[in-house]
């Protein structure tokens, strides 16, 4: 039975990995999940170490999950309130025709101006990172899409442990 090999330990869970960083991340989970393989027919020992290598791997998941999925709810509200005030700076910007009056804009143009604006502008302003606001957001999705399939994958190889369980003591009765 294969060992979950050197997954990092939940003391090195970061919430802001390099897509560099994130790639061998995911390369890590799947190796994880991919090295515990179950038995067709597992017996009482099997199952237990199964068990013990789903937790280890389930428990760190489920907190990296819980952080990615933090992390989209914080850059989906902020890119909510960027585009509002964007929206609102457009608004008051527009240029003006002969009489004072502003510029004639659709509400979708109005749109689509402030999204063109926060899609090329990045959110750090000290030059630290280039990413914007999209683009943290789409990363931050990517991720927690991934974690929660890791989890669901922990999940079914887990059922399938207790459905396991279940003959086995039916076959101990018989």
């Amino acid at each position: 039975m294969a060992n979950i090999f050197n997954f990092i330990p939940i003391t090195s869970i970061l919430s802001k990995y390099t897509p560099q960083e994130w790639a061998a991340r995911e390369y890590e989970y799947a190796m994880s999940v991919n090295s515990i393989s179950i038995p067709s027919n597992p017996d009482t020992k099997d199952i237990m170490n199964l068990n013990s290598m789903i937790d280890q791997v389930y428990s760190i998941a489920k907190i990296e999950c819980a952080i990615y999925e933090r992390l989209y709810d914080k850059f989906d509200r902020r890119r909510k309130n960027s585009e509002i005030e964007v929206y609102t700076i457009v608004k008051q910007m527009l240029p003006v025709d002969a009489n004072g009056n502003p510029e004639k804009k659709t509400e979708t143009e109005m749109k689509a101006l402030g999204m063109h604006y926060l899609n090329n502008t990045p959110v750090d302003k000290t030059g630290q990172s280039t990413y914007t606001i999209y683009q943290l957001l789409e990363m931050a999705e990517e991720r927690y899409v991934y974690m929660k399939a890791i989890i669901d994958l922990l999940k079914d190889k887990s059922d399938k442990l207790i459905t396991d369980t279940g003959s086995l003591k039916m076959e101990t009765k018989i």
